[in-house]
């Protein structure tokens, strides 16, 4: 009877397991699917906004002057970015923000932005593209630019990542729970753990290296592993 008894109870545990792991999988791919299109669609917002900028831009045929600083505030205002610039092929260059060093809003002289690289990006590109994350001096914040051409230049938005990271810190109301946006290249650009934070790379993390390499070869991906000594069930899923 003893034996009858823990037969009953393994099954009877097994498909409880089976259940829980079930339930899980649910919610989480039904969080992740939330969380993916809300990022989705604030990146493509950003995207929209500095198309709209370079398109008035274009439209408007706007060339050098004091005219640009208004736009570029105006600009960076209304289409919640840190800071909107337009740099011209003859070498002036238009922020929202007064960087340090600059004066009037415009760098100082014999510095121009259009030697940067990201100018060459912007001039060679077919539409708006994103640059590599990089952290701001000025703020120290992790952000990436969404950058285009015009007729005579470049516009430029500085988007930090901080909104993104605390959309991430959300899953801290799921105990246990820890959510990353990684880039292609393993950069984690948010981050609700307390061990692998925004500008780390998860290849660089043994553990993490494995689940990484995992998700960034399909669209969506699941499976168990091992996190810090626990056991861990893990979800993926690509924003296109």
């Amino acid at each position: 009877v003893a034996i009858s008894v823990s037969i009953v109870s393994l099954v009877t545990y097994l498909y409880r397991e089976s259940e829980i792991k079930n339930e899980v999988t649910l919610k989480a791919n039904e969080f992740i699917q939330r969380e993916s299109e809300s990022i989705k669609t604030f990146m493509e917002n950003k995207s929209k906004a500095v198309a709209m900028v370079i398109d008035i831009y274009n439209k408007n045929q706007y060339g050098v002057g004091d005219h640009n600083i208004a736009n570029m505030v105006l600009g960076a205002n209304t289409r919640g970015v840190d800071n909107l610039q337009v740099t011209f092929e003859s070498g002036e260059s238009y922020a929202s923000v007064n960087f340090p060093g600059w004066e009037n809003n415009q760098p100082p002289a014999g510095y121009s932005p259009k030697n940067l690289p990201w100018y060459a990006q912007g001039r060679n590109a077919n539409g708006v593209i994103y640059t590599d994350p990089y952290t701001i001096q000025l703020t120290n914040k992790l952000s990436i630019s969404a950058l285009g051409p015009i007729e005579n230049g470049v516009v430029l938005a500085d988007i930090g990542l901080d909104i993104i990271e605390q959309t991430i810190e959300r899953t801290n109301s799921y105990p246990g729970a820890v959510e990353f946006l990684v880039t292609e290249d393993s950069t984690v650009l948010a981050s609700s753990s307390e061990f692998v934070k925004s500008g780390d790379k998860l290849s660089r993390h043994s553990e993490l290296n494995r689940l990484y390499s995992q998700a960034v070869k399909q669209n969506k991906a699941s499976g168990e592993h091992s996190f810090n000594g626990t056991d861990n069930m893990f979800f993926s899923k690509e924003i296109q």
